[in-house]
């Protein structure tokens, strides 16, 4: 008899045992999957101590990366939770002592068996229950690791899916971070279908890099303005192509397919190497949604007197909330503490959307217009002053 507690279409979850050593191996012994999270190929010891490890978050946290498997019993890999330090992110999930033992109030059982909905579904392992005393203020971290041979069928989004679920409903976990590696581009795809938006890159001591991070709310978060970074610059590059193909893929489709995902992180893996731009990144929580850059002319006829909004963009996630104005705002601040008089942008003609936007903050046609992408372009002026 298995002992799945929870279920998507084509894959089953369990707990990992100690007795699961030849599964861990075939798992965390291939180099192909440890390659992007480890600099070296695991040793058998160092697998036989991450099995462990998992059973241990499993009886502290009542979490662990779960073992995967399809209705046939077939190994897939692994997909699940574990706790987020609380000194990345200010959050984290706090221990909790089993039913019983000192430390802590006594907590439910059952984790191990489908929701524990009735008392013959209580395991026997006494596995904590996070749903029953958690810290509705945590954040934990999801991840998934697959076997080769199960690349490339959807399992891993179908697997988050599942756990994301179970986090935010079950586990009322208020906050989900994610990383990859730089070069996990199947990882990053899987993350952004799955709702996940960038957040500051954070530094991962087993690759020696700087990760893409993510973060994932279960509720919404209030919005706000600080200056940008250069750990934000995977995160801008995709608000940068999710607002353009987004404005523009029925505007000006080849402006919209002009440029990759890929491209926008090189793009902006630079931005911040150039003194006469500023950037201010608009976060909600600390996920990056929105960004405006202030920036010294790039224009033929500059005189020294006006600025340039480079470039304003916004999550779709955060479109129609007010949220540009405010990005204009600080832009426009931004160029007149600068020393500028005036304020310069440019934007498509065929964008009727933003030319009333920018019409109704005081923006006006210079007289200006040039020819890209097969369309023209016109700009605008604002007096600071």
């Amino acid at each position: 008899m298995n002992d799945y507690f929870l279920k998507s279409e084509r894959l089953r979850f369990r707990w990992w045992h100690a007795d699961d050593v030849k599964l861990a191996w075939s798992l965390w012994g291939d180099p192909e999957v440890t390659k992007l999270f480890s600099k070296e190929p695991l040793t058998r010891g160092a697998v036989e101590k991450r099995l462990a490890h998992e059973i241990e978050q499993g009886n502290k946290f009542g979490i662990q990366y779960w073992p995967l498997f399809t209705p046939d019993g077939d190994f897939v890999g692994c997909c699940g939770l574990r706790p987020k330090p609380v000194s990345t992110g200010g959050c984290g999930l706090r221990p909790y002592a089993k039913p019983g033992s000192a430390g802590g109030s006594p907590a439910s059982v059952g984790l191990d068996a489908a929701t524990a909905d009735s008392e013959d579904d209580k395991g026997s392992d006494e596995r904590v229950s996070l749903h029953s005393d958690l810290d509705l203020h945590s954040c934990a971290e999801i991840g998934f690791h697959l076997l080769p041979n199960h690349w490339g069928k959807g399992y891993a989004t179908e697997a988050a899916r599942a756990v994301i679920d179970h986090a935010f409903s079950t586990l009322k976990i208020k906050t989900l971070f994610a990383g990859h590696h730089p070069d996990n581009k199947s990882s990053r795809s899987a993350l952004r279908k799955l709702g996940f938006i960038g957040a500051s890159a954070e530094f991962y001591e087993p690759t020696g890099l700087h990760h893409p991070s993510y973060l994932l709310y279960r509720d919404d978060k209030p919005c706000r303005l600080r200056l940008a970074q250069q750990a934000d610059s995977y995160a801008l590059a995709a608000v940068h192509h999710d607002s353009l193909k987004g404005t523009f893929d029925d505007l000006v489709p080849v402006y919209a397919n002009s440029r990759s995902l890929d491209d926008f992180e090189h793009l902006w893996s630079g931005r911040f190497d150039d003194p006469l731009c500023v950037t201010s990144a608009l976060v909600r929580g600390e996920q990056i949604v929105g960004l405006v850059s202030a920036s010294a002319p790039r224009d033929d006829d500059s005189d020294g007197t006006f600025g340039e909004v480079g470039r304003i963009y916004l999550h779709p996630s955060v479109w129609q909330r007010g949220h540009g104005k405010t990005l204009l705002t600080w832009c426009e601040e931004e160029l007149a503490r600068t020393g500028y008089l005036t304020s310069k942008l440019w934007v498509f003609e065929v964008n009727e959307r933003a030319r009333r936007f920018y019409e109704r903050n005081g923006y006006r046609l210079d007289g200006k217009a040039k020819e890209e992408f097969g369309t023209r372009l016109l700009r605008y002026e604002k007096n600071l002053l």
